[in-house]
């Protein structure tokens, strides 16, 4: 235990440079029980990120990234009824995406092959997806989809919301696991994981190819 269990041995700030951690004079208590480090044995407080993961101003990484995209979706909504367009929806979804996914990795302060990983995965996805969509809707001239709602408003506003709720929604595990605050192995099942997502991606990718022969493409185009 060395100088641990001594009476005012932590009364002046220690250097714990195995822990790599300063605890002064005075600091309140940690929210946890703190650990102790497996070298010198000295109490280690848990650090705010490994807590809370990391943060943005005071408030979750993750849940301002989340709020990022909804800023984002309504941005783009604004010019889009102006002009009355939809075609430049699922290219926006498709880079708000990768723009969370770029922002999760440089934001946080435990980068590591299991969060490039990630962020890699979700980067690659998007493009593939938004690539097909925007060509998709560029061939066609239009997505009757949007033929009555863009006309309207708050139609056109709920459906540029609803994208953003989908954004959020599906990629709230990768985007919770890169801002998380700890640094993890891949690992075996991060292996499997990644495998299964390649398999994924590759049907996928086969069904992108079929798809604009098919019926509910035709109906699609004609609104129905």
């Amino acid at each position: 235990m060395g100088d641990a269990g001594r009476p005012g041995a932590f009364d002046k700030p220690v250097s714990l440079r195995c822990c790599d951690h300063i605890e002064p004079a005075g600091t309140p208590p940690p929210l946890a029980p703190p650990k102790r480090c497996s070298r010198c044995a000295r109490p280690r407080p848990w650090r705010r990120s490994e807590r809370r993961g990391d943060t943005f101003g005071g408030a979750g990484l993750a849940l301002f990234l989340s709020a990022t995209a909804f800023l984002i979706q309504w941005a783009a909504w604004l010019p889009s009824f102006l002009a009355r367009t939809e075609r430049f929806y699922d290219l926006v979804g498709s880079v708000t995406y990768q723009a969370i996914a770029v922002a999760a990795v440089f934001a946080t302060k435990t980068r590591d092959a299991r969060t490039l990983m990630l962020a890699a995965m979700v980067f690659v996805w998007a493009i593939r997806l938004g690539t097909f969509l925007f060509r998709r809707v560029h061939q066609t001239g239009k997505d009757g989809r949007f033929d009555r709602i863009k006309n309207d408003w708050a139609r056109f506003l709920l459906a540029w919301t609803t994208q953003g709720l989908w954004i959020v929604v599906t990629v709230s595990a990768a985007l919770a696991a890169i801002t998380s605050g700890h640094k993890q192995p891949i690992g075996v099942v991060g292996v499997i994981g990644a495998l299964m997502w390649m398999a994924g991606f590759t049907v996928e990718v086969a069904a992108d190819r079929q798809r604009p022969h098919s019926a509910p493409m035709a109906r699609m185009r004609d609104g129905s």
